[in-house]
């Protein structure tokens, strides 16, 4: 992957509606994709990515700042997929690719940069939200 400029990601929901965010991370069978606020309240609302009510843990997120999704692909098409980084190959994919629906792919977690102290904002990152049962590699 190529740190130097952000990977774009875009994943269909139907043959006329895309979602798409910036992948923060890549790794064999899952991806990191940061979300505007706005296409985190679709992604929410339309419960995209297998996020329905009943697979998610405690926790939420306010959505006023970008949210990250770590996302799972499907164990069947992980199975089949072509090699090489996943976050490229899913951005080259074609429009038909099952790489590029959201249903392809399954929420791990969501989260969200929570506002620090100027001082401890200086030592890192710190992240909430919540977990879902596609997280367990049992589901």
């Amino acid at each position: 992957m190529n740190a130097a400029a952000p990977i774009v990601v875009e994943f269909a929901f139907n043959e006329f509606a895309t979602v798409s965010g910036t992948l923060v991370t890549a790794a064999p069978d899952a991806l990191t994709v940061e979300f505007a606020p706005d296409v985190w309240e679709q992604i929410d609302l339309l419960q995209l990515f297998h996020l329905r009510w009943d697979v998610r843990g405690d926790g939420s997120v306010s959505g006023t700042g970008p949210v990250q999704i770590e996302l799972r692909l499907d164990p069947a098409l992980a199975a089949t997929r072509d090699p090489g980084d996943l976050g490229e190959v899913v951005a080259a994919a074609t429009d038909e690719s099952p790489l590029r629906q959201q249903v392809s792919w399954y929420a791990r977690s969501v989260t969200e940069a929570v506002d620090l102290p100027p001082d401890l904002a200086e030592m890192g990152e710190v992240r909430a939200g919540f977990a879902t049962t596609w997280g367990d590699p049992a589901t």
